[in-house]
């Protein structure tokens, strides 16, 4: 776990200036790993979030992060899922997310569709493609185990459904078919 800490500090620039933001349950391994004993060794500062908080009022998450300058975060698919679904009920909200340097998405489907909203609805407030990190990882292996900085349509490959067996068939994502 330590080996893992230290080359996401360099993988990431992650040193005691930063700040990072959870909100999930402390138990779960990416919380555990990549925020909370991160901070730790490297004396970054914490901000913990009532994950049943962030359910109730997903904005939260952004409050926060603005308050307190957050500049790592992370979530599964779902709270990317739960905040661009707020984001477009209420349009009229806006942060200041300028300081935030990954928004990591991992510990489940990193959907695309829900990350393209992400970021579209996010830019606006300073969150762009640099800021996003889809990552891969097994709790086996303590936590991410790939991961990319940053998120663009040139990482990402479609492919036609089906097609897995034999040869992979590259499409687009308006035709997945």
């Amino acid at each position: 776990a330590i080996a893992h800490i230290r080359a996401m500090e360099q993988h990431l620039q992650f040193d005691d200036t930063n700040v990072v933001v959870n909100i999930l349950p402390i138990d779960h391994i990416t919380p555990l790993l990549t925020l909370h004993i991160r901070a730790v060794i490297t004396g970054a500062a914490q901000v913990q979030v009532d994950t049943a908080a962030f359910i109730s009022n997903p904005f939260i998450w952004f409050d926060v992060l603005q308050k307190y300058g957050g500049t790592h975060t992370f979530s599964p698919n779902f709270a990317f899922k739960l905040i661009t679904d707020q984001l477009a009920l209420n349009p009229g909200r806006h942060w200041d997310l300028s300081g935030v340097k990954y928004f990591k998405n991992g510990g489940e489907l990193v959907s695309y569709d829900v990350a393209k909203a992400f970021l579209n609805m996010t830019e606006i407030f300073g969150a762009g493609e640099h800021t996003f990190q889809p990552a891969y990882g097994l709790t086996e292996a303590s936590g991410a185990i790939t991961a990319t900085t940053g998120f663009n349509d040139s990482q990402v490959f479609h492919l036609k459904k089906g097609t897995l067996t034999n040869r992979p068939v590259k499409t687009t994502a308006a035709d997945p078919e």
